[in-house]
C-alpha cells in the first residue's frame, strides 16, 4: 500500500487517573490536581508522583497515515479505549502530544450522542449535528441513513424503547454517512444481529477502499481484525508491545496473553463484563486429567446473571485456532428465561481437536439480537499424539471410521 500523508501523530503520550476521583479531563479534576500539586513539596502538577495515580497509558508513540486501516488489540484494561478517547480529543493526555488533521468521527459507545427521550428521527438530526453535519447535509442522506439502519418502522419511536441492537444500527448508520476523514470504531459492532454486523463490515471496507480515509478499529474478534486491517498495534498494560502486519501481531498477542487461560470468574455483577441485560459470573475450561490419554475431553462451562428476561435466550461457543480460523460453532437450544443465574456446559470429545492452541469466544443472544459477546475469554492447548505420523494434519479429527481390509487379487 502506498503511504499517504500523515494524519495522526502521537509523541510520548501517557494518561494517568487519580484513583477514587471521577471526572477525568474535567475542570473539577484539573482543580484537584493543581491543589494536590501546590502542596506536594514542589513537584510539578503534571507529574502525579503520588501513589494514587494509575497510568492507563505509558510513553505511546506512533504515526498513522491516510488510507491505513489500523486495528488496536489487547486484553480488557490494556488501554485501547483510553487511547481512542485521546485520539478523539475526549480526554487530553497527561503527558506528550497527539496531533491530527481532518474530520474525525468516533463511534465509541452504543448510542453516543443520542437522547433517549427523542425519537429515532430526531436523534438522527441531533447526532448528525453533534458529529459536524449541517441540517441540509442530513436532509440529503436521511433516507439512506434510515434504510441502512433497518429501523424504519420505529423511526418515530423514542429510542429509550429501542433494543441495544437497534441503538447501534442507528448510531452506526449516522456515522457511516458523514464521510469522515478518520473513522474511529470501538467494539460497538459486537452488538446487534449477525446480518447487520456483516453489513457494517462491508460498509467499513467500502470506506477503506477509497484510499483517502483512515480507519481505527478496536475489536476482540481477531478474524474481523485480520479481514479489515492492514496494520495492527498490540497494547498491554498501557504500552505498545507490537506494531506491524495483522497476522504476525495477532499471533504474538494470542500466544502471549491467552495460553493456559482457563478461568475468568467475578464475584458480583457490578465487577463483571457485560451490560444492562447480562453479566458474566464465570467462564471456565476444565482440561483433561490426562491430556494425551484416551479420556482427553475438554469441558467448557459458563454461568451468567440475566438481569432482564429473555424470551429466546441462546449461547454460542466459538472455538478458534491461533490463526483466527473458526474451528467449531456450538449453539445451545433457544429457551425463555426470567432473571437470575443461568449455567451452560459443553464437552469437546477426546481426540476431536488436533494438537494445537485454541481460544474461545462466547456470544449470548435473545432471538436475532446479540446481547453480549465475551471475546477471547478462554484458551487451551491440545497435547500431541504419537499414534500416527499424520495425526496433527487438518483442523479436526471427527473420528469417522476408516476401515482397512485385505483385498483379493483378481
Amino acid at each position: 500500500m502506498k503511504a499517504g500523508k500523515l494524519v495522526i501523530r502521537a509523541e510520548g503520550i501517557a494518561k494517568s487517573y487519580r484513583l477514587g476521583i471521577t471526572g477525568a479531563g474535567s475542570f473539577k479534576k484539573d482543580l484537584q490536581d493543581w491543589w494536590h500539586a501546590f502542596f506536594s513539596s514542589g513537584k510539578k502538577g503534571g507529574e502525579h508522583q503520588d501513589n494514587d495515580a494509575f497510568w492507563a497509558l505509558k510513553d505511546i508513540t506512533f504515526d498513522i497515515r491516510e488510507g491505513e486501516v489500523v486495528g488496536f488489540i489487547g486484553k480488557n484494561g490494556s488501554g485501547k479505549s483510553t487511547l481512542l478517547k485521546l485520539i478523539s480529543r475526549i480526554y487530553p493526555p497527561t503527558e506528550g502530544v497527539i496531533k491530527g488533521r481532518g474530520k474525525v468521527v468516533s463511534l465509541l459507545e452504543v448510542g453516543t450522542g443520542f437522547h433517549e427521550e427523542l425519537t429515532g428521527r430526531e436523534n438522527i438530526y441531533l447526532n448528525g449535528e453533534i458529529l459536524g453535519m449541517t441540517t441540509s447535509q442530513i436532509n440529503d442522506c436521511y433516507k439512506d441513513i434510515v434504510a441502512f439502519s433497518g429501523v424504519e418502522k420505529f423511526i418515530d419511536t423514542p429510542v429509550k424503547r429501542y433494543s441495544s441492537g437497534m441503538y447501534v444500527r442507528l448510531a452506526f448508520a449516522v456515522a457511516a454517512h458523514i464521510d469522515p476523514d478518520i473513522l474511529i470504531i470501538d467494539e460497538v459492532l459486537a452488538v446487534g444481529d449477525a446480518g447487520f454486523q456483516e453489513k457494517c463490515l462491508a460498509k467499513i471496507q467500502e470506506i477503506a477502499s477509497k484510499g483517502d480515509k483512515t480507519i481505527i478499529f478496536v475489536s476482540h474478534d481477531m478474524n474481523t481484525v485480520r479481514r479489515l486491517c492492514n496494520r495492527v498495534m498490540y497494547l498491554s498494560e498501557g504500552s505498545i508491545i507490537a506494531d506491524g502486519p495483522p497476522d504476525a501481531v495477532i499471533q504474538k498477542y494470542l500466544k502471549k496473553e491467552q495460553i493456559d487461560y482457563f478461568l475468568q470468574e467475578y464475584d458480583s455483577p457490578e465487577q463483571a463484563p457485560g451490560n444492562d441485560r447480562i453479566r458474566i459470573k464465570k467462564a471456565q475450561i476444565i482440561p483433561p486429567a490426562e491430556p494425551s490419554g484416551k479420556d482427553s475431553s475438554f469441558v467448557i462451562k459458563a454461568s451468567f446473571w440475566l438481569t432482564k428476561p429473555a424470551t429466546r435466550l441462546s449461547l454460542t461457543i466459538l472455538v478458534y485456532n491461533f490463526m483466527g480460523d473458526c474451528i467449531l460453532n456450538l449453539d445451545s437450544e433457544t429457551a425463555g428465561f426470567d432473571t437470575g443465574l443461568i449455567e451452560a456446559r459443553s464437552v469437546l470429545p477426546a481426540g476431536f481437536l488436533n494438537p494445537s492452541s485454541y481460544y474461545v469466544t462466547l456470544i449470548f443472544s435473545d432471538g436475532p439480537d446479540q446481547l453480549f459477546e465475551f471475546p477471547v475469554c478462554l484458551s487451551f492447548d491440545v497435547a500431541g499424539h504419537t499414534e500416527s505420523f499424520s495425526r496433527a494434519k487438518g483442523l479436526v479429527n471427527p473420528g469417522f471410521p476408516l476401515l482397512l481390509k485385505q483385498a483379493s487379487i483378481a
